[in-house]
């Protein structure tokens, strides 16, 4: 352990009340036996959970006001406590939740440049890039989503949403050895995907794209948006097991849809389960973290398998950049696929 004093307040993002998100201080909490003080380096921001978080709609958490949103940083230990056997001081980590503040709740609590975190929920990162090891949440859920693919060589995946999660579930099925056409609306995004990964087919949304859709003939959809609208246009392209007249296409096989996206705002439902049904559709729901998979997902980022780092705009932790960005954030206008702030050095 350490000798030099720490500081007792740390920089974070502070939301006094929903749908006010603004740079602040807090204070830093005791260390309790099991826990790791961490120096965050980057944190990475969630275009979806963050902003949900940040307004109050997030039903999952229960979270109290005022809080730190976050839930994925990248940084240096500084101190841990008794109990603590995996991790030494100036360790590489990525951390996920971390502990309540002083004087704010931790909406997860990683957009804070000093935090405690349980040790359980802190993992080795050395090796592994900032920028996207500080998303490896995110990158992680899309991760998982491609993961639930049983066939993934004779696979022909849309995915639907081209933020984080769906940009990484796309990079994750291509590396499995998938046929991969991402969907979005954002044709700065999916031309920036594109421009690294040639291979990668891609199609706005907001064009033609059933009849684009039923000419690529996919087996399978990664869905991270998950409303009625988007549902309805690309079921009918899948193919049916046994009676095609049900649907506009008379391919027949075994379809494939994973639900990976969040739907706020006490939605419960966003497709025809009877349809699916009917066309014999194979469904998985994916969700959360483990560990098992954080530490897969970090591995992929550590060997390059998968790297978001093109893609990531950074800002430094100075409040007007850290304003105007959560700003942009809350009211689902950033123009890049993912976001991380930078914490500093020391």
């Amino acid at each position: 352990m350490r000798l030099t004093p720490f500081p007792d307040t740390a920089l974070a993002v502070l939301c006094p009340e929903p749908g006010n998100a603004r740079l602040g201080e807090v204070r830093i909490p005791d260390l309790a036996p099991d826990e790791v003080l961490i120096r965050t380096l980057v944190s990475g921001v969630s275009t979806g959970t963050d902003k949900w978080v940040m307004t109050g709609s997030f039903e999952w958490g229960g979270f109290t006001f005022p809080l730190v949103p976050g839930y994925q940083r990248i940084g240096i230990v500084e101190d841990f406590g008794s109990d603590v056997s995996n991790f030494q001081v100036d360790d590489v980590v990525f951390a996920t939740s971390s502990k309540d503040f002083g004087d704010a709740a931790a909406g997860w609590g990683g957009h804070a440049h000093w935090a405690v975190s349980s040790q359980a929920e802190v993992f080795p990162a050395h090796g592994v890039s900032r920028l996207s090891g500080a998303l490896a949440v995110s990158v992680q859920v899309g991760v998982n989503a491609a993961s639930r693919l049983t066939r993934p060589r004779e696979q022909r995946v849309v995915v639907i949403g081209d933020g984080i999660i769906g940009v990484s579930a796309a990079l994750a099925a291509l590396e499995r050895g998938c046929s991969v056409l991402l969907t979005g609306h954002h044709d700065d995004r999916l031309r920036s995907v594109q421009d690294v990964h040639e291979e990668l087919a891609i199609v706005n949304t907001h064009q033609e794209w059933q009849e684009l859709l039923n000419g690529w003939a996919p087996t399978s959809v990664i869905d991270t948006v998950q409303n009625h609208g988007v549902v309805s246009d690309y079921v009918p392209s899948l193919p049916c097991t046994w009676n095609t007249e049900i649907c506009s296409n008379p391919r027949t096989g075994i379809a494939e849809i994973v639900f990976a996206g969040h739907s706020p705002d006490g939605i419960t439902t966003w497709a025809d389960m009877a349809l699916l049904q009917k066309q014999e559709v194979t469904v998985h729901f994916v969700s959360g973290w483990t560990r098992q998979r954080i530490l897969f997902t970090l591995e992929l980022l550590r060997s390059g398998r998968i790297n978001l780092d093109p893609f990531i705009e950074t800002v430094k932790s100075r409040p007007h950049d850290v304003d105007t960005l959560m700003s942009h954030v809350m009211g689902a206008s950033m123009a890049s696929i993912a976001a991380c702030i930078e914490w500093g050095e020391s």
